[in-house]
């Protein structure tokens, strides 16, 4: 996560979870704050479901299901790489 996003994910915490109250300290608007928010949940359920998916592929292969080079070629594609 970049520092400027982690730095508002701290904000909104402060903020007690509150899009008002962040709205009021800072100077973004509702909707871009809700945007944002909308944005950081998505990229967190992809890279959730990706780490889901990379211990899917390890289990395989520690238990024999699919080869080394099976598992490289499944995590590299995972990883985009």
């Amino acid at each position: 996560m970049s520092p400027e996003n982690q730095k508002f994910l701290e904000q909104y915490l402060l903020a007690g979870f509150s899009i008002k109250t962040l709205e009021q300290r800072g100077s973004l608007g509702y909707a871009a704050i809700r945007s944002r928010l909308d944005r950081l949940m998505a990229n967190y359920e992809a890279l959730k479901k990706m780490d889901a998916q990379k211990k899917a592929v390890l289990e395989q292969l520690r238990t024999d299901e699919i080869s080394v080079t099976e598992a490289k070629e499944k995590l590299e594609k995972l990883s985009g790489d």
